[in-house]
């Protein structure tokens, strides 16, 4: 089952003291307190959308250079990032500030149709049933509806990424892995 996940826009000093903490654990647990206290303008939900945008975006260049011709591009860089936490169960990916130029400028490029064109790609739709998104969450990603409801939460995150670049901020972003 997909699970939600969450953006956190923090200054230098918020992602020292979350690589401070060492434990994977409680670095989590320092997340789950951030949710509580952290002002809207620097936090965005994801709900469950992140892993169907990470999928429709992971074939267009991102900022680190990985490789979007097997998946690994723009997609990643948004919620794996520089990995802050390594367990399998637990995605916890820090957005450095320097990214966010190229990332936004990549986000606000697409519209509703090229987001549409990306997630029905051959690429996508392949890496989607390769992933077993039927089988494993439920979610037939062949569907427009999945589509729709992706494309509506990249608009919100899309806010938030541009409101990090303005405050010089960088992201970090966690959800459970599935």
């Amino acid at each position: 089952m997909l699970t939600r996940g969450m953006f956190h826009a923090v200054t230098s000093d918020e992602l020292q003291q979350l690589r401070r903490t060492k434990d994977g654990p409680m670095r989590r647990n320092l997340l789950m307190e951030w949710d509580e206290i952290w002002p809207e303008e620097w936090r965005c939900s994801t709900d469950k959308a992140w892993k169907l945008i990470c999928v429709a975006l992971a074939f267009q260049p991102g900022p680190s250079g990985d490789r979007p011709e097997i998946g690994l591009g723009l997609g990643a860089d948004m919620f794996y990032g520089k990995t802050l936490h390594k367990a399998n169960f637990f995605v916890m990916g820090h957005i450095p500030r320097e990214w966010l130029p190229e990332i936004v400028n990549a986000l606000k490029a697409i519209d509703r149709q090229k987001y549409h064109d990306l997630y029905f790609s051959t690429e996508a739709q392949a890496h989607f049933a390769g992933c077993c998104f039927l089988q494993v969450h439920g979610i037939d990603a062949s569907e427009d509806r999945w589509c729709q409801y992706s494309w509506n939460w990249l608009d919100k995150i899309r806010v938030l990424f541009c409101n990090a670049l303005d405050g010089k901020r960088s992201l970090v972003f966690s959800a459970e892995n599935c």
